[in-house]
């Protein structure tokens, strides 16, 4: 007898939230950490969206 078993669903529970340090020090953002360090405030926290759509954000204002 086979059962055909359809795959649970996953809930993505919120998306976990970092410090300015913790931004900082991160191997993603290596390469932008004086930018990091100027867009985020201190005490405040981020998610990996909000950070890049920050980052973006801003490239796209520079480029006009």
């Amino acid at each position: 007898m086979s059962k055909n078993k359809e795959p649970a669903e996953v809930k993505a529970g919120p998306e976990p939230e970092f410090s300015k340090q913790q931004l900082l020090t991160s191997q993603k953002y290596c390469h932008r950490r004086d930018l990091i360090g100027a867009l985020l405030v201190d005490g405040k926290t981020y998610t990996i969206s909000k950070v890049d759509a920050l980052i973006k954000n801003y490239d796209e204002q520079e480029a006009k």
